[in-house]
């Protein structure tokens, strides 16, 4: 089954977080239909002409640019303008614009580290930061015998500390709850406080994993109800930016 232009979207949005753009930047959807489904995509460095034409020739649904059609709000679309002829042609033809421009230079793995690989760099930093992961700390408690399940289903999305994977911390402890009427506990009796020997583990992951995180949890927990806590923090992130300042391998002249 041939993906959506919306799922594509998706996948990018992995690659190159969309978040991660400058706020005067546009990227993302610039025309047609996130359902429209996609056999053919083409990837230029513009929507131009060109490329517009190009793109319909291939029969292609989906054309993916460095920089964006559309950079500021329209108040109109006319056809006798160059951005609007560009857009109606588009339309048209049932094709899609899709742009990652400025996300697609910070992320890591993007244009600034693919340039500063060709060229030999290495110890990058970003030469302006632009973004920092915001952090959130998550504490869940696991009945015994499913420290493990929980912890691989979190590790997709957390516990990553600078070089370093599958970080958590854990504590065991005694957990209390009453049932009533409706309940469907794991373990207990309606009506009756129950004693439960339980592990609470944390680990750290950014803000925006927290919701793929509690989906994940929630499918492997026991529990009906998981008892997870949720902490913001003020430890710095992840920094990223544009540009790259790095360390040549070798040296090599102008």
């Amino acid at each position: 089954m041939n993906p959506r232009v919306l799922d594509i979207i998706e996948i990018i949005d992995t690659i190159a977080p969309f978040q991660l753009a400058e706020e005067w930047d546009n990227v993302g959807l610039q025309v047609g239909d996130p359902s429209a489904k996609v056999s053919r995509i083409m990837v230029s460095l513009d929507a131009g002409d060109e490329a517009i034409d190009a793109a319909v020739a291939g029969q292609c649904q989906l054309l993916l640019t460095h920089h964006p059609l559309i950079f500021r709000p329209l108040k109109t679309i006319s056809l006798a303008d160059p951005s609007g002829a560009l857009i109606g042609k588009a339309i048209r033809n049932s094709l899609s614009i899709v742009s990652l421009h400025t996300n697609f230079d910070i992320a890591e793995g993007g244009v600034n580290d693919l340039l500063a690989d060709k060229l030999g760099v290495v110890s990058t930093v970003p030469l302006s930061v632009t973004y920092r992961d915001e952090l959130v700390k998550l504490a869940v408690f696991v009945p015994k015998g499913y420290e493990e399940k929980v912890s691989q289903a979190l590790f997709q999305f957390t516990g990553n500390i600078g070089t370093y994977s599958d970080c958590s911390f854990r504590v065991e402890g005694v957990g209390t709850f009453t049932p009533h009427d409706g309940a469907s506990p794991f373990i207990g009796t309606i009506g009756v406080r129950e004693f439960a020997e339980e592990t609470r583990i944390e680990v750290l992951l950014r803000k925006v994993d927290v919701d793929q995180a509690l989906a994940a949890l929630s499918s492997v927990h026991p529990y009906e109800e998981p008892a997870v806590d949720l902490y913001p923090l003020m430890n710095e992130g992840v920094r990223k930016g544009l540009g790259r300042i790095g360390t040549l391998k070798q040296p090599l002249s102008l």
